[in-house]
């Protein structure tokens, strides 16, 4: 039996998605399909000023997780591993899970088992909120490349007594910096399943694609008009090479850093204007993952202009070599 909470007017709730997250969920999922078992896994992120959440990771399943034709159990042990990892090194939090739906439930909405395990995990850890993923078939097929994956989002609260409410999914083109970050690591291999992603033409939400979101921001105008005016500040050669992110809530920056590195400027809204509140130097040649240098970069605080950033990063990156 399915459990959806009933809603009249406008729906309100939505969620930041990251496209390769979006990509390795289904991809994962059609994966495992193949074989007739379902899988899933959790989803952590961070959540902007206006209590928007943002799925930076989504974790596979487990070594030891149990799949079966109408079931998926997680690998416990696995899971806490990832949770402990991705707050320790990446200060993101669990926001909820993800799994496949059965073809013989013929509904992607949250069963009875979801909505108590929801209710569950957000009573023993304190959470208001708790987001779920189903994922379900609108096309099966043997091979991978046929298949027609659906995402449906849920969210339970607790101001809600934890009955789902489905909510839009906003996703954000490209690849989540915590992703490409992992891959620096070694020993949190086991965390990315590789060559397991579903082309985005082959995924269908209800939301919407930020494909056209260089800064799409129209108000206020004035906070455009300065964004665009420190980039020109920037060196002549890296300006055609940085990129923008953005939700209406969240903005990611990212700067490259010559020879082989990358600042990433992560961005929310702050009385209408976009404020830094966090700097990270990544390079490929390293194996220890982005530096945080948020404090030493944000000299004037969050409102410090990006080339005075980009100056502090540059002697901060001269150091280390």
């Amino acid at each position: 039996m399915d459990f959806v909470a009933n809603k009249t007017g406008e729906n309100e709730y939505s969620v930041v998605c990251w496209e390769s997250e979006l990509k390795a969920i289904c991809g994962m999922a059609a994966e495992e399909e193949m074989e007739g078992l379902e899988t899933g896994g959790e989803l952590y992120g961070l959540y902007t000023q206006s209590d928007k959440p943002v799925i930076m990771f989504a974790t596979p399943a487990g070594p030891s997780a149990r799949h079966g034709p109408g079931y998926f159990i997680q690998d416990l042990e696995f899971f806490k591993y990832a949770n402990k990892f991705l707050f320790q090194e990446f200060q993101i939090n669990f926001i909820g899970s993800h799994h496949v739906h059965p073809h013989f439930s013929f509904s992607p909405n949250p069963s009875s088992i979801d909505v108590q395990g929801a209710k569950s995990i957000g009573f023993k850890n304190s959470m208001e909120k708790v987001y779920l993923f189903t994922i379900t078939f609108e096309r099966c097929s043997r091979s991978f490349n046929k298949k027609i994956v659906r995402v449906n989002s849920y969210v339970y609260e607790i101001k809600n007594s934890f009955k789902p409410i489905p909510c839009k999914i906003l996703v954000l083109p490209g690849i989540s910096p915590i992703r490409r970050a992992i891959s620096d690591y070694p020993e949190a291999k086991k965390l990315i399943r590789p060559d397991c992603y579903l082309p985005i033409s082959q995924i269908r939400w209800d939301g919407c694609y930020q494909i056209n979101s260089k800064l799409p921001i129209q108000k206020p105008q004035p906070f455009n008009k300065s964004l665009i005016r420190q980039f020109k500040r920037l060196p002549a050669e890296i300006q055609s090479k940085i990129q923008v992110q953005c939700d209406h809530e969240i903005m990611v920056i990212s700067i490259p850093m010559p020879p082989k590195g990358t600042l990433y400027l992560g961005c929310v809204t702050q009385n209408g204007y976009r404020t830094i509140r966090s700097v990270y130097f990544s390079s490929t040649e390293s194996l220890n993952g982005p530096i945080d240098i948020t404090k030493r970069a944000t000299k004037w605080g969050p409102f410090t202009r990006i080339q005075t950033i980009y100056s502090t990063a540059k002697s901060f990156i001269r150091h280390l070599v």
